[in-house]
């Protein structure tokens, strides 16, 4: 019989390519991925570890609030000071407070009294920057005070703690007078996000002079602020170093290999540039952060 000359042009097999192993190894990957995430949010964090809530919690009991900044004048704030205004506590007095939150015998947990409300996306005004700088520097007084105990036959570690635990204790008066409203060049307000600022992840509010502290009733904005909250970045990154050692190599071991080697240095090299940062911005001393 005479063959239809439409299927005369037809190939009698596949022909595996580069491509096509390339976008099938990387399907499965997604995919993968994809799955890990959704069992995560959906049933680890759900019913058994939530680390950003628990986070927040924490904050509440130790009576410890975080501002945390991404860029120069924006940020995210947790409120986390506690209700019952203590944190050194025992046990059994922790659980009477917590109880004492659950059944709503004591004040909100919030920033604003009327609400339990602890995260905000925060915009700072211009000032904030030249105020926080005069904060982070001691006084001439106190630099003589140190130079003193030098001469005194003090050794250079305990008079580099005493400088940092000064500095310290005026970080903490500045960011507790810029929450208090204490300070007229520094105010800010509270806002609510729109539905366009949350789909464009943008804030159209000018801040420069007066802040705002947008609410943030996910309690998972500040999330972006740390490794754990950027998977999928971290994933089109990693997607992005096999499918180029694949082409280059085309052998899947080696791509595997050289993606998790990659991989691993990014986040060892992150997480020491990471506590290094902590300790030269928030002014802890390093044997408090082993």
């Amino acid at each position: 019989k005479k063959r239809n000359s439409h299927f005369s042009d037809v190939p009698s097999s596949a022909v595996s390519t580069k491509l096509t192993n390339l976008a099938i190894i990387s399907s499965i990957y997604l995919a993968v991925s994809i799955f890990q995430w959704i069992f995560r949010v959906i049933i680890i964090e759900r019913l058994f570890f939530d680390p950003f809530h628990s986070m927040i919690d924490l904050c509440s009991i130790a009576n410890i609030s975080i501002l945390t900044l991404t860029h120069s004048l924006h940020g995210y704030y947790i409120h986390g000071r506690s209700v019952h205004g203590e944190a050194d506590i025992d046990m059994a007095r922790m659980n009477r407070n917590l109880h004492k939150e659950q059944e709503n015998l004591c004040a909100k947990r919030g920033l604003e009294r009327s609400n339990d409300l602890q995260t905000y996306i925060v915009n700072l005004p211009k000032a904030f920057l030249e105020q926080f700088a005069s904060a982070s520097q001691i006084s001439e007084n106190e630099q003589h005070r140190l130079d003193a105990m030098l001469s005194n036959n003090i050794d250079g570690a305990t008079a580099k703690m005493e400088t940092i635990a000064k500095i310290h204790q005026q970080l903490n008066n500045f960011f507790m007078e810029l929450i208090e409203r204490g300070n007229a060049q520094m105010t800010y307000v509270f806002r609510e996000l729109s539905l366009l600022e949350l789909i464009l992840d943008m804030e159209f509010n000018d801040s420069a002079i007066v802040g705002n502290f947008a609410k943030d009733k996910s309690e998972m904005a500040y999330s972006k602020a740390f490794m754990y909250g950027n998977e999928w970045i971290y994933l089109s990154f990693e997607l992005a170093l096999f499918s180029s050692t694949f082409i280059l190599s085309e052998n899947y071991a080696c791509s595997i290999f050289i993606t998790y080697a990659v991989s691993t240095a990014i986040k060892k090299t992150l997480s020491l540039l990471f506590t290094n940062q902590l300790i030269r911005s928030s002014f802890v001393d390093h044997r408090f952060l082993m």
